[in-house]
């Protein structure tokens, strides 16, 4: 007694009316207000993101998995209608437009108008992209494959990554597209965009295809040991190398 039935894309949830009914300014309020007595409600909602947006009628605040978006989560909560801020994860954020995000736009769009013949550049590149990944299925069945970078690939059981040199002995490799880290990441973005990963070493992008197993997108706990060990290695490494006198300057990297 006292639940109503809310069918989101086929995920039946059972919702305590009276909770819902609390927060009669809300989407899901009204539409409960509306409905028959006894008919489930229809919701057309990502069923993941809707458990989260119940937890704040049960709790007032929201948690997110590391599994849900907060930006999808933020653009559903608005979307019900509730409170323009609410605490997500712990963290107070806001359903409204978010400037990081349009900062975030603008930088692209001024580095992209800048960037001349970026759109046939890209185009190339994304040829290049699609090439390298054609040989490396192709080749599959041979033992270690003949892609370039097959090797670190197979021991890290990994398919290998297209990539693209940025940095040499004598600096920016392709001065003339990507002169900046600022350029560099604008490009991963758009190489993401269209649904690659991207990652960065010192001196190369690397570009993935989408295929990561579960266990390699889970972040772990933040400051595990591991994290500490490694944290530990990286300044016993600098210690060495200023007392050998090899230590490198910022000013020789980008």
């Amino acid at each position: 007694a006292g639940f109503v039935a809310v069918d989101v894309c086929g995920t039946i949830f059972k919702v305590l009316a009276a909770q819902v009914k609390a927060r009669p300014e809300t989407l899901l309020a009204r539409l409960m207000a509306d409905a028959p007595t006894g008919e489930p409600l229809h919701v057309d909602a990502d069923p993941d993101r809707f458990r989260c947006i119940l937890d704040w009628y049960r709790f007032g605040q929201i948690h997110a998995p590391s599994g849900v978006s907060v930006e999808g989560l933020l653009e559903e909560a608005k979307r019900f209608d509730l409170p323009e801020q609410i605490v997500v994860n712990g963290v107070w954020r806001s359903t409204g437009e978010s400037l990081a995000s349009k900062v975030g736009l603008d930088v692209m769009e001024t580095v992209l108008a800048k960037w001349p013949r970026f759109g046939r550049f890209f185009e190339d590149l994304l040829e290049r992209v699609s090439t390298h990944f054609t040989v490396v299925a192709q080749t599959a069945h041979l033992q270690g494959g003949l892609a370039p970078g097959s090797q670190e690939a197979e021991e890290n059981w990994d398919i290998p990554p297209y990539v693209i040199p940025l940095w040499g002995d004598e600096g920016w490799l392709d001065p003339a597209n990507i002169p900046s880290a600022t350029r560099a990441r604008v490009l991963a973005l758009k190489l993401e965009e269209r649904g690659f990963l991207c990652e960065f070493t010192e001196v190369e992008l690397l570009v993935f295809l989408p295929f990561r197993l579960a266990g390699e997108c889970d972040p772990g706990p933040p400051g595990g040991e591991e994290g500490e060990d490694f944290e530990g290695e990286e300044e016993e490494a600098e210690i060495e190398g200023n007392k050998n006198g090899s230590g490198t300057s910022d000013a020789q990297r980008p």
